[in-house]
């Protein structure tokens, strides 16, 4: 439940009273409006911050092209 809200003045006088109907009109627009913004599904558009991305090539200048072997990866054959 809601209480009326009393707004007022800087001299000190009511300049304007909101009852509680409507404070809780505005409350629930305002929550509908915020849930329909919500999205349970996420989107594929995933973008890297370019702070993160400079810092990330500063660390790692060239990564390895396809093709080639990572000297990271051990093979199977070389665990037998």
């Amino acid at each position: 439940m809601l209480y009326p809200v009393k707004i007022l003045s800087p001299q000190g006088r009511v300049k304007k009273v909101i009852s509680s109907v409507a404070l809780s009109d505005m409350f629930w627009n305002s929550f509908n409006e915020k849930e329909s913004n919500f999205s349970m599904v996420q989107s594929n558009d995933f973008r890297i911050p370019r702070w993160v991305k400079e810092k990330l090539d500063r660390e790692f200048p060239e990564g390895p092209r396809e093709g080639e072997d990572r000297p990271d990866r051990v093979s199977l054959k070389e665990c037998a």
